[in-house]
């Protein structure tokens, strides 16, 4: 049935005046349809079974009149409208009516006139019933949305002097954390307290001011804890005046309070990544750079706006553009990608860098862009370029093996040091270039560094074979490495120590020949004056002093005074020149007088003399020797006869003048020789006859014969040869010595008187 029919019940006694009524009505109001019952008990039925929009019921009828039949549709049908249609006229009825809540009376009349009025009153009658109805059902469909709502809801009554809540749902009850009854009718600074009140009363009077809603957020100390609202506010205007707002929120704390950690947890992120040392960005489908950290900026020069939505292959110079390109092709494609390339900065230079991009992903799976870091790569280039320079320039050879000892790599060093090729050498057994007398000790060494992966690896020394089939000493290290990645092998450091060896056998050498020299050594230390630091035993015989009597202390400690003196000149001497200086001294020790010949030497450590060191050896025996030798060599020089000495290989090592003089020959000519110089093979026979006779164990100790000497010019002289041979002990024959007369004259006169006679 559509909303503008009117079904109208017409219950009336009388069929011929129902039907008659029903013909006007419906003829009257196209929207009318009349449905005729002939008793209040028939009208009754079809109510229950069809409710009309309007009942028009006569009053005298049988077994139920119509006052009695309006009392029996208000018990059911409190606001259907009713009109009672009546010939029998009378106040007392009307007033009957009314007082049972008749919607109207009206009085049957004659002519057409009354029908028109009925259908008015029917009209007006239905239009009202229905617009309470519409207006009940609306106001239970507000109350229940209003009750219901997920929002807090108020009503507030604007006031001359301020505002009052007229009415409250569950939910602002629920939130404000008050009854009811404390906020319908209390102001807002009593419902919510003096601070809550001002602050929701401040927005109020906006809304009314601006006489359009408002959206407002409020943070209020309630019952229920510090909250925060989201809020707004509506007018309600009647008749041009505000006069109510509508006020509704919504509990935001939980919200705010996610929003706010979101927020922190944002910051932290952004200011983590602002302390990254690395490019950090995320880019999306179309290359456009969305986001970067403070770090981009700082490196690159660009501002803010210059990054924003711009392609990344801007930041790069022509030559990487290519490689970028594909690798956020690839990074979109599989997932991620790893590429190194220059970025180029606002003022034109070029900064290596490594980019490891992955992509993002939306809650579906669909990719929407790309997250990535990018590292400079400068320290590590540089790195790398001085480690491949130091392995290049090394002393050591870096070599790495597997777990059979094959090479897997060799440094470049390895030519320069050894001889061979790097590349070469790849896949050899390290065991075949080193010393067969070596090769079983490395081996033992080398199972057992692999035997203890993480200990630290001592050192092992060896010859390794050099490409010339030299031997070289190397020194080798070995560090682990099967479990790094990036190695996977046994990394050995060798250095060649061939040098340092050398050394070592020199100062081993050295050092015996200080402990078993014959001369006395000794080390001055200069750091504190002049202190003994070290004596050989040789120092100790001959000086009669005990090492540990003699270290740490000064000349003064173990000389007399003027010795001391003298000896600390010498030094001081020698440190000044920077050079060797040999000197003789005479040095006491107790009542001893002995004499010395002494050599000292600076050591020069970066331009500093910290030591002295120094030879000495007693020449007391010599010095008396050589003043015996002084003495002979008086006697000799008082003789008139040539005097000469011949060594144990038969070599004048001393000739007087005289004998020079004797024989002719310049001095440096006769030193050296052998007396063949002089003699003749006979006359030498007979020299070295006579020797043996005195070397004989019954030999006498000189012998006297006469020799013939051949001079330089002239004629042979006859000479007496005294000769004895120099005192020496064990068998170790020390020479001879002899003088030489010439007995010429002495033959001649002998001659003569021999003629004579």
């Amino acid at each position: 049935m559509s909303q503008k029919t009117i079904h109208v019940l017409h219950v009336d006694d009388e069929p011929g005046f129902a039907d008659l009524t029903e013909t006007f009505l419906e003829r009257e109001e196209d929207q009318f349809t009349v449905e005729t019952a002939t008793s209040a008990t028939d009208g009754v039925e079809i109510i229950d079974d069809r409710p009309p929009d309007c009942i028009v019921s006569d009053y005298d009828m049988p077994t139920m009149d119509g006052i009695e039949f309006l009392r029996t549709v208000r018990s059911e049908y409190p606001d259907l409208p009713f009109i009672l249609f009546t010939g029998r006229g009378s106040e007392e009825v009307a007033s009957d009516a009314i007082s049972a809540g008749a919607t109207d009376y009206l009085q049957k009349g004659s002519g057409n006139e009354q029908y028109r009025l009925l259908a008015n009153r029917i009209l007006n009658s239905v239009k009202q019933y229905r617009s309470e109805r519409q207006l009940r059902e609306t106001q239970a469909e507000y109350s229940a949305v209003f009750e219901n709502a997920h929002d807090a809801l108020l009503l507030v009554e604007i006031e001359e002097d301020g505002f009052r809540y007229q009415q409250c749902n569950p939910r602002a009850v629920e939130l404000i954390g008050r009854d009811r009854a404390e906020i319908i009718g209390n102001t807002p600074r009593k419902a919510l307290g003096p601070e809550n009140g001002k602050k929701v009363t401040g927005a109020y009077r906006k809304c009314v001011e601006q006489g359009s809603p408002i959206e407002y957020t409020v943070t209020l100390d309630l019952p229920t804890g510090n909250v925060t609202r989201e809020c707004q506010a509506a007018p309600i205007p009647t008749d041009g005046e505000i006069v109510q707002l509508v006020v509704s929120f919504q509990d935001i704390t939980e919200r705010r309070k996610r929003q706010q950690e979101l927020e922190e947890e944002q910051r932290f992120v952004q200011q983590s990544l602002n302390t990254l040392n690395d490019l950090f960005y995320v880019v999306d489908t179309d290359r456009k750079l969305q986001r970067w950290n403070d770090y981009v900026l700082e490196l690159t020069g660009y501002s803010e706006s210059d990054l924003k939505g711009t392609d990344i292959s801007e930041f790069f110079p022509d030559d990487e553009v290519d490689k970028i390109v594909h690798a956020v092709e690839g990074t979109l494609n599989t997932g991620n990608a790893t590429v190194e390339a220059d970025l180029l900065t606002s003022d034109g230079r070029r900064i290596p860098h490594e980019f490891r991009g992955q992509h993002l992903t939306d809650s579906d799976g669909k990719t929407t862009g790309i997250v990535g870091i990018g590292r400079d790569l400068t320290e590590r280039r540089q790195r790398e370029r001085r480690f491949q320079a130091l392995v290049q320039e090394a002393d050591d050879v870096i070599s790495i093996v597997d777990a059979e000892g094959r090479f897997q790599y060799q440094s470049p060093s390895v030519e320069r040091i050894l001889g061979y090729d790097s590349d070469e050498t790849i896949g050899d057994s390290a065991w075949e270039y080193i010393h067969p007398e070596d090769r079983e000790k490395v081996k033992k060494q080398f199972e057992d560094w692999l035997a203890r992966p993480t200990d630290t690896t001592g050192q092992i020394e060896y010859r390794a074979r050099h490409a010339d089939g030299s031997w070289r000493w190397m020194e080798a290290r070995g560090n682990n490495q099967f479990s790094n990645p990036a190695v996977e092998g046994f990394v050995i450091n060798s250095r060649n120590v061939s040098d340092r060896r050398e050394r070592q056998l020199k100062l081993e050498q050295i050092e015996t020949l200080f402990e078993h020299a014959q001369d006395a050594l000794f080390l001055i230390d200069l750091t504190d004056n002049f202190t003994v630091e070290r004596v050989n035993p040789a120092w100790e015989t001959m000086t009669g002093i005990p090492a540990e009597h003699a270290l740490g202390k000064a000349p003064s400690e173990i000389l007399n005074e003027a010795a001391k003196e003298r000896t600390e000149a010498k030094y001081r001497q020698c440190i000044e020149r920077q050079e060797p200086l040999s000197y003789e001294e005479v040095i006491e020790f107790g009542e001893r007088e002995t004499y010395w010949r002494t050599k000292i030497a600076p050591v020069v450590i970066n331009d500093t003399v910290e030591y002295l060191v120094g030879s000495t050896r007693n020449i007391t025996e010599r010095k008396k020797r050589e003043q015996e030798l002084k003495e002979y060599e008086s006697v000799i020089r008082a003789l008139s006869d040539a005097v000469y000495v011949l060594d144990d290989d038969g070599q004048f090592t001393y000739i007087n003048d005289e004998f020079v003089e004797l024989v002719g020959y310049d001095r440096e000519q006769i030193l050296g020789s052998g007396p063949a110089l002089i003699k003749s093979e006979d006359a030498v026979n007979q020299a070295e006859r006579q020797l043996g006779r005195l070397l004989s164990d019954d030999g006498p100790e000189a012998v006297k014969f006469e020799v013939m000497i051949q001079p330089r010019e002239g004629d042979p002289i006859v000479c007496e040869d005294h000769m004895g041979i120099i005192p020496y002990e064990g068998e170790n024959f020390d020479g001879s010595v002899g003088t030489l007369r010439d007995i010429t004259e002495y033959r001649e006169e002998r001659s003569r008187l021999g003629q004579l006679n």
